[in-house]
């Protein structure tokens, strides 16, 4: 009998990976797929920067191939920390920041120094990987259906009556999958929230209550300002774990630099994990962005992205309202934020998301990812698009798809 761990018997795969396998199986087979499912930039249409291209280049010819520090590139630390504190008014220091390979074990690495077994996570519905990140560190989920009238964000009124039970509060601005970002007002209802409950447990000497801010695509906001715990109120500073990293808004997912800044004293533990799990970002990338971020290009090139990706969306958006208005049951979001749109495709005659997504994908020849892959019920007719992969001209004939599903 080959018994593994139960925490490897009962563990599910993701679930976006499962869907963009089944469309890629089918564009291997020729057919003619408008894939939307992958969170990721086609390097066609969104090449990473010129210059940093060249950076990273020249790093690997002057042989910077061995392991890097295990906390970070000191020199790409100092470029962190200028470029976030410039930019976002903050004060970090050396002993606030770790580097990783990306953000996603900057997240686990997060889980596993704040939560003992047994502690509560709370995270809105839908959310990215939060209920596979619960899972996996032994604790108790409590998991918030959101609502379209908030913009499927988490808010503070969802959160109130349970506030005293929750260990870690993990929240993502701007929100993969939603593509929504939370308002100055929003997030400080949250924070005040947040703020009154450590008070509380700071009077019984108990683990306080921690918030993982995800704000890995706050460079793609497009009508808001981007707004974090600290800007609402400094005292988030002791609470707040910050993930961030050069994936999104360098279209940069495959060269693996990420970050994280936090408490001292959660930093401290973070390192200690991340070397035993050796989760380090590439050398060579390290230097290259650590010399990236502080030119004036990365504001050059942000701009031309947030255009281009501001297009797909509002061509997307656009058409599914002229849907709407010719009476389509079909509806979704306004997108403000990062490279997603949520949009609700009432497919006639289907029993749950799985039957609608092969329709979808055999009639429209669309692909798309169900919400209950992000934590939603299966039963809701909501879906993910994600545009890193397409421009306005892939794009052409879109709305005319998306009438094959109704006939």
């Amino acid at each position: 009998m080959n018994k593994l761990s139960n925490l490897a018997e009962n563990i599910i795969g993701s679930e976006v990976i499962k869907f963009a396998n089944i469309i890629r199986k089918k564009i291997e087979d020729g057919e003619k797929i408008l894939n939307l499912t992958i969170g990721d930039f086609d390097p066609k249409i969104y090449p990473i920067p010129n210059v940093l291209t060249e950076l990273i280049q020249k790093y690997y010819d002057l042989h910077k191939t061995n392991y890097p520090p295990a906390a970070g590139e000191d020199k790409l630390i100092d470029a962190v920390l200028n470029f976030i504190n410039e930019n976002m008014n903050t004060d970090f220091n050396k002993n606030e920041i770790v580097i990783t390979a990306g953000a996603r074990p900057a997240i686990y690495t997060t889980y596993l120094t704040l939560l003992d077994n047994g502690d509560t996570v709370c995270y809105p519905i839908p959310s990215w990987n939060n209920n596979h990140y619960t899972y996996l560190s032994n604790c108790k989920h409590l998991g918030i259906e959101t609502n379209e009238k908030n913009n499927y964000l988490l808010v503070a009124s969802d959160v109130k009556e349970q506030i005293q039970d929750i260990t870690l509060l993990s929240l993502c601005s701007p929100q993969n999958p939603t593509g929504t970002s939370y308002t100055y007002e929003q997030l400080k209802d949250i924070c005040d929230l947040v703020l009154e409950e450590n008070k509380r447990r700071e009077e019984l000497n108990i683990k306080p209550l921690y918030v993982m801010y995800d704000q890995i695509y706050w460079m793609l906001n497009y009508n808001n300002k981007h707004v974090n715990p600290i800007d609402i109120n400094y005292d988030m500073k002791k609470y707040t774990i910050f993930i961030d990293g050069a994936s999104k808004y360098l279209c940069a997912t495959g060269i693996r630099v990420g970050w994280c800044i936090a408490p001292d004293h959660v930093i401290s533990k973070m390192r200690s994990l991340l070397s035993h799990i050796g989760a380090w970002s590439p050398k060579a990338e390290q230097l290259a962005v650590a010399d990236y971020l502080i030119t004036s290009d990365i504001y050059i090139y942000n701009e031309n992205v947030k255009e281009k990706i501001l297009n797909s969306l509002n061509k997307i958006y656009n058409d599914i309202q002229e849907l709407k208005s010719e009476g389509y049951d079909i509806d979704c979001i306004k997108p403000n934020s990062g490279i997603y749109l949520t949009v609700k495709i009432n497919v006639p005659n289907v029993k749950d998301a799985d039957e609608a997504f092969n329709i979808i994908l055999d009639k429209a020849k669309i692909g798309l990812v169900p919400m209950y892959a992000f934590g939603m019920d299966n039963k809701e007719l909501i879906f993910r698009i994600s545009v890193g992969t397409v421009d306005g001209t892939i794009l052409e004939g879109f709305k005319e798809r998306l009438k094959k599903i109704y006939e």
